[in-house]
């Protein structure tokens, strides 16, 4: 999966900034990302708008 769709996801009104913990979970029920927690981890690491 693109590191920017994960990004577009996250930023979205549906996911509203969720969480780790909540994106992964999001996440699962639709896609079957290899390393999924750590992609997100990384990716939600740099969001401005949640530090």
């Amino acid at each position: 999966m693109r590191p920017d769709l994960i990004k577009e996801l996250h930023e979205s009104p549906e996911y509203g900034h969720a969480g780790i913990e909540e994106m992964v979970r999001r996440l699962s029920k639709v896609f079957a990302i290899p390393r999924m927690r750590t992609k997100v981890q990384e990716i939600l690491g740099n969001c401005l708008a949640c530090h």
